[in-house]
């Protein structure tokens, strides 16, 4: 390689680095020194080669004007939106100013400190400069005023807390043995609710005047203490009711089914909450207590999470699979036992741990609209049958009407075919309104008499025997003897009023939901219900000890 060929490879290969440069200030000067150095430079045997590399510094320059003029463009847009930005915080400045934001303080030094952080700006910002600097201005101004007037407010306060503190103190030194405490409560309760009431204090006060305010109440707590054994008894009570949640977090540890205890743990983090006051001296200690069961308790839940929500899973597929249980129900035929079922099916769904707490909500309205449908389903079924029993009540005394009529008529060598055909006819109607059985029956028999005895001369192998004799339809024996008949009514009456009731009660149930206090409603009304099925039971017993 010649001289003058490195010569001109180095000139080069600087155009080529100033290409990809960042030196928007002195790189065109540069350009402009090597192509001098170009014209400058020693000749070299191959003119065309110089010629070749000549037009490549050349397409370097090109690539270095195009960058530049890029990143400058970008520069003009990063100002004028820089310039736009500058605009919006001086506005929000301004809005706070027209209203009178003094005690924005805090956001004021934010906005100006995010108008002196923005850059690049354009070459104009001063005037923006001065419109800011003129807002602060006026905004410190009124500040400055505002804090005046807010020391004197916390002044105000402070004097106003303290001579309510000294109303308290004057309260708490006139209690003894004779104190109606419920009125020394209300009277304590308005004048802390008046404390609570007064504004802020200043910051360097406030923890002091708070302790104030708390020594006197529990000055006046062990004053109560001391004379009222029925605040001594309340705060017993409460406890031995957090002893109680203590002992029972803690042995949460140990249960295996961590799905439900930890809807447990939350259950007794409600009730702790729940818990009224209890004596001073050991409130902190129980506290400690039951937060460290909680928070080992929720350090396994957390290294056991996917074993929670699987077992959560599992639970909401089994209720799940009860639901299609329980909407099966609506087109099935069987509703005489209805009450059973439901039963039996909310048995089932209590006796299924927790679900996804945001599954919950829905697969429960799930549920109930199913018992629901079903019980509305039961109820229209059995509206029906009211309907059907009150027809077939027309048509027997329908009936019994045409025995009285045939029984007033002349007899005919038909009367006795005609009385078979009407007691058949009777017989194959269906059940009537329970109270009006034994009613419709007597009366049947009665006319049924009747008839038999104007044909008893007639008497022979086509003769139908009275109703007397007759067997009796719908399960009902006919006695001649008048007591055990009269038992049997009253036994008949007596356990549909027992049903009747039952049904109530399960119909109830069904409204309830299955939470905390659903659940000991829930329990109250099933007790009911069993001791109502017991008593239907020996109630049916009887009944059929009578019909045999």
């Amino acid at each position: 390689m010649t001289e003058g060929t490195s010569y001109y490879d180095a000139l080069l290969a600087r155009a080529l680095e100033l290409a990809e440069s960042h030196d928007w200030q002195t790189g065109f000067d540069e350009f402009d020194i090597l192509k001098t150095r170009w014209s400058e430079g020693p000749d070299v045997e191959d003119a065309a080669e110089k010629d070749a590399k000549y037009n490549q510094l050349l397409e370097a320059l090109k690539r270095y004007a195009e960058r530049r003029k890029a990143h400058y463009d970008q520069l003009t847009e990063r100002r004028t939106v820089n310039a736009q930005r500058r605009e919006d915080l001086i506005k929000r400045l301004a809005d706070l100013i027209e209203n009178k934001r003094w005690a924005q303080y805090a956001e004021v030094a934010s906005i100006q400190h995010k108008f002196e952080e923005i850059r690049p700006l354009p070459n104009d910002h001063e005037e923006q400069d001065k419109r800011f600097a003129t807002l602060l201005e006026t905004f410190n101004t009124h500040k400055v005023e505002y804090l005046v007037k807010v020391r004197q407010r916390e002044d105000d306060n402070l004097l106003l807390k303290l001579t309510i503190l000294e109303k308290m103190k004057q309260h708490t030194a006139s209690l003894g043995e004779n104190t109606v405490w419920t009125d020394a409560d209300a009277e304590l309760e308005t004048l802390s609710d008046q404390w609570r009431k007064v504004g802020k204090v200043a910051k360097e006060k406030s923890d002091e005047i708070w302790e104030s305010f708390k020594q006197v109440r529990d000055a006046y707590s062990d004053l109560k203490l001391q004379h009222d054994a029925k605040y001594r008894a309340e705060l017993e009570k409460n406890q031995h009711t957090r002893i109680e949640l203590c002992e029972k977090a803690e042995a949460l540890l140990t249960e295996t089914d961590l799905a439900v205890a930890a809807k447990e743990m939350n259950l007794l983090h409600k009730r702790w909450k729940e818990t009224g006051p209890t004596f001073r001296d050991q409130s902190e200690a129980l506290w400690e207590r039951f937060k460290a069961a909680s928070d080992t308790f929720n350090n396994v839940k957390h290294e056991n999470l996917d074993v929670i929500r699987d077992a959560e899973q599992h639970n909401y597929d089994a209720k799940e699979a009860l639901c299609v249980k329980a909407e099966a129900l609506i087109s099935g035929e069987s509703k005489d036992h209805g009450h059973d079922v439901i039963e039996s099916l909310f048995k089932e769904w209590n006796a299924i741990g927790p679900v996804p707490r945001r599954k919950n909500k829905k697969i429960w309205a799930r549920f109930k609209t199913a018992i629901d449908a079903y019980q509305t389903h039961r109820r229209q079924h059995f509206k029906q049958a009211r309907i059907d029993q009150k027809d077939n009540l027309t048509r027997k005394r329908e009936i019994i009407d045409k025995l009285l009529a045939l029984a007033e008529a002349e007899v005919t060598d038909t009367t006795a075919a005609e009385l078979k055909q009407l007691q058949q006819e009777f017989q194959a109607v269906g059940f009537v309104p329970i109270k009006l059985k034994e009613k419709i029956w007597t009366d049947y028999r009665a006319a049924s008499d009747a008839v038999y005895k104007k044909v008893r001369a007639l008497e022979g192998p086509a003769t139908p025997r009275p109703a007397s004799s007759a067997p009796r339809p719908q399960a009902h024996r006919p006695s001649n003897a008048p007591e055990p008949r009269s038992d049997l009514y009253r036994l008949k009456k007596e356990a549909e009023s027992v049903n009747e009731m039952m049904l109530h009660y399960i119909d109830a149930i069904t409204y309830i939901k299955p939470n905390k206090g659903g659940n000991l409603l829930r329990d109250e009304i099933q007790a009911k219900i069993d001791a109502a099925k017991a008593q239907l039971d020996k109630l049916k017993a009887e009944i059929e000890s009578l019909n045999k």
